[in-house]
């Protein structure tokens, strides 16, 4: 026979923690603008997921095309730091 789970009082504890986005939702990514656009990177040069940066997908596409564009023109690294040993 299956036994029921008791219902406790820390299913609020579970809930995960809401992260404030890192730029208001009028924000616009500008491809000249490295020291904004490298706080959406991680340090092994990939892109932060939506999910994590708490961008809209709108915010989301335009960061990624704003770093790609900074990438072709040099001003952001393809691969992080940790590959320049």
């Amino acid at each position: 026979m299956r036994r029921r789970r008791q219902d406790t009082d820390n299913t609020q504890s579970m809930a995960p923690k809401r992260r404030t986005a890192l730029v208001k939702p009028s924000f616009e990514f500008d491809y000249k603008d490295p020291t904004t656009l490298s706080r959406f990177l991680k340090p092994t040069g990939q892109i932060i997921p939506r999910r994590i940066s708490r961008l809209t997908g709108y915010q989301q596409r335009h960061l990624s095309v704003a770093i790609k564009r900074a990438r072709q023109l040099a001003l952001l690294p393809y691969c992080g730091s940790h590959l320049n040993h």
